[in-house]
């Protein structure tokens, strides 16, 4: 089972599945990525990675990088907080600990698809990655953006995001100011045509246009099922992908979204 599902039911006081396991793993190192990551996928199980994030911020050799953290998350696989610098907490100051914490829990994926992040011009600790398509950031923090004037002789239409707040969202260079959350900013071009496949669910706009909040919710059919998460392809941020009403920014391309059941 997903360990925030047996946290759910220990909570909550429901009592669990006879022979329920959680899988977790300490420490984002590479080889979780290249060779658990696939051989976990092909069983039909799940893992939840707790990440200390300064190795990663770094790009250590031996350690995932983010990007490789966010197709672990896209393939509905969960993320936990094992601080910044993975101290000996017991032998570390209560306020040393707190903040350990703290760096490591209040700093947010945003990442741009089509266009880059210039710099952040207000907020505290920003990442930004070599390529300037992702950064990581506080809540509230303000990042300048940028998206090409044209693409495919396609004119620039809007930034779209499901979360956070753009300063001026029909200029292709604008502020943006990031949510307590992971976000994906789009650029969307004029006279993008898409298409939304799902498996297992029913979207609301059936046929939503780029840059569209899109809102799937299980079939009453596959209630009755053993549901486990909400998978994309190819990957985008799906709202608590684990509930059974997922929401989602449409992006500028085809997408499908596929109901995965449980195989144990």
């Amino acid at each position: 089972m997903p360990l925030d599902e047996v946290v759910e039911h220990l909570q909550a006081g429901k009592p669990l599945p006879d022979r329920s396991v959680a899988i977790t793993i300490d420490d984002a190192y590479l080889s979780v990525f290249e060779e658990a990551f696939p051989r976990l996928k092909e069983r039909g199980f799940t893992a939840t990675l707790f990440i200390a994030t300064r190795p990663v911020d770094r790009n250590l050799p031996g350690y995932m990088d983010w990007d490789q953290i966010r197709e672990w998350q896209a393939a509905g696989f969960g993320v936990g907080s094992q601080t910044q610098t993975h101290p000996h907490m017991h032998q570390i100051p209560i306020e040393d600990s707190r903040r350990e914490l703290e760096v490591s829990n209040e700093r947010f994926l945003a990442q741009t698809k089509g266009g880059v992040i210039l710099e952040a011009i207000e907020g505290e600790r920003p990442f930004i990655g070599d390529s300037s398509t992702y950064g990581f950031f506080e809540p509230k923090t303000k990042i300048n953006i940028s998206a090409a004037e044209m693409k495919d002789g396609k004119r620039f239409l809007k930034w779209a995001s499901l979360k956070g707040k753009f300063e001026d969202p029909n200029s292709r260079r604008t502020t943006y100011i990031t949510d307590n959350d992971d976000s994906e900013l789009f650029a969307i071009y004029e006279n993008e045509n898409v298409k939304l496949s799902v498996v297992g669910g029913k979207a609301k706009p059936k046929n939503p246009k780029p840059g569209d909040t899109v809102t799937i919710t299980l079939n009453k059919k596959q209630k009755g099922k053993s549901f486990l998460f909400w998978q994309s392809d190819p990957p985008i941020e799906l709202t608590q992908p684990y509930d059974r009403t997922v929401q989602f920014c449409m992006p500028p391309n085809d997408l499908k979204i596929i109901a995965k059941p449980k195989k144990y």
